[in-house]
């Protein structure tokens, strides 16, 4: 699903008359000094309601711009909605079109498109497995990601202009936006939510200004889908148990000498107690390079090199299975 979309249409495309209707209806800010002089000018970012549904819209001297949730544009939540980056486009267009009585081009090759997040929804056991999974994903950091959590939700390179990642409990999202007003469900739907693990990609304006081996416009729900897959399949390592019962007779088989296996698995156990960034500061960097790739190669993950309470307490496997695209697809599978 397509959970948020931002696309920018230079304002050179736009006929005077539809500039001119935009400026009547957006406000603007201003500051002057004590002595009345003017020092500075700049249109407000509008928005338009219509129940649960809203649309950000911000016309500047360069674009126009409009930012939404195409799910919540089209249902009364967001748990699950539109996967084709066209049709939400549209609807996002088209609504915009008809609260405001101003006529977009639809032309959608006249649009760029500067955020794009798709998000696919798995269900899991048990509301207490989906916690299990986030905690577990929590440690999954390392290498290119840096991982952070707040309120419940993992976060992933949450300030990158190319690509960032959440995965959250949607159980207590739809709650919590019901609570504000910002969707509606039934008691059944909610139920079900509870046992359902979200994960989340924001393709942000790097990645479709440098990245993106297509425009977006072109990309389909199956593209989508597979980048997804690919930016989270390091995260969902941290969902399988290692056997580190006979790690130092893996590393052994795999090492060179068995000196470096002996070091490399002593510097795995000095992580356990002293934690990753510790022991990784006062190790030059070659060394520890060499050895985290032997314990990768013997079957490790970033998720196993964040401290003594992660291989404790992870005693078993979460299978997260396919994802869920709709609500008979979540009741069948409940």
């Amino acid at each position: 699903m397509i959970d948020w979309l931002t696309l920018r249409l230079p304002a050179t495309r736009l006929s005077s008359s539809v500039l001119a209707a935009l400026r009547e209806n957006q406000g603007v800010l201003s500051k002057t000094t004590a002595a009345g002089e003017l020092q500075w000018r700049a249109s407000t970012r509008e928005e338009i309601r219509s129940g649960c549904h809203r649309l950000g819209w911000h016309l500047s001297g360069h674009c126009l711009e409009l930012s939404g949730s195409p799910a919540r544009l089209q249902n009364q939540n967001n748990v699950f909605g539109d996967r084709d980056p066209q049709h939400c486009a549209l609807a996002m267009i088209g609504f915009f079109n008809k609260h405001t009585g101003i006529a977009l081009p639809k032309q959608l090759p006249l649009w760029d498109c500067t955020r794009l997040d798709v998000t696919l929804n798995h269900l899991l056991a048990s509301g207490v497995e989906v916690s299990e999974a986030l905690r577990c994903m929590s440690h999954a950091g390392g290498g290119h990601f840096r991982v952070a959590t707040r309120s419940g939700t993992v976060y992933w390179n949450s300030r990158s202009k190319l690509r960032s990642g959440k995965a959250y409990h949607k159980g207590s999202h739809l709650e919590y936006q019901i609570r504000k007003g910002e969707a509606s469900a039934l008691a059944e739907q909610v139920a079900l939510c509870n046992r359902m693990l979200r994960l989340e990609l924001s393709l942000r304006s790097q990645f479709w200004r440098e990245r993106a081996p297509r425009a977006w416009h072109e990309w389909t729900a199956q593209c989508l889908e597979t980048e997804h897959q690919r930016y989270f399949a390091p995260m969902l390592e941290a969902l399988e148990v290692v056997d580190t019962s006979d790690l130092l007779q893996s590393l052994q088989s795999i090492a060179p000498t068995k000196g470096g296996a002996t070091a490399a698995y002593n510097t795995w156990l000095a992580i356990r107690i002293e934690g990753l960034d510790r022991v990784r500061a006062r190790m030059s960097e070659a060394t520890f390079h060499r050895h985290k790739r032997l314990l990768f190669q013997a079957g490790m993950t970033w998720a196993d090199l964040q401290g003594s309470n992660i291989s404790q307490f992870r005693r078993r496997s979460i299978q997260l299975g396919e994802p869920i695209h709709a609500w008979d697809e979540l009741r069948q599978a409940a």
